[in-house]
């Protein structure tokens, strides 16, 4: 199965981003449950863990992952017309924009 050229710059560059703030999010909400365990009474029931006055730390990874998902619909986007690119595994990238043909993949 041949392989597809590179995505350009630009567009390795956004999913990069997305994929950090996605990967970031996830690390945060990990890192609050395990503070949130420690900093507890030994014993203290998982469903119990979450109170009113500690909910609010669960904003953060919120934060993050919403800024991924607006960088995915905001930036996610031919360069040049601004067209949609998919975002679907089984519908890659082409290497040139549907609407303008600006290249979209790196040619060698």
């Amino acid at each position: 199965m041949p392989t597809r050229p590179p995505l350009i710059h630009y567009l390795e560059n956004v999913r990069r981003w997305i994929w950090l703030s996605y990967f970031a999010g996830f690390i945060a909400f990990v890192g609050i449950i395990a503070l949130l365990d420690a900093t507890s009474a030994p014993g203290t029931p998982a469903n119990e863990l979450v109170t009113g006055s500690n909910g609010w730390l669960f904003l953060i990874p919120i934060a993050l992952v919403s800024y991924g998902f607006y960088v995915s619909a905001r930036y996610w986007r031919c360069p040049h017309c601004s067209m949609s690119l998919p975002t679907k595994s089984y519908q890659p990238v082409p290497a040139r924009c549907g609407r303008c043909g600006t290249p979209l993949r790196a040619l060698d």
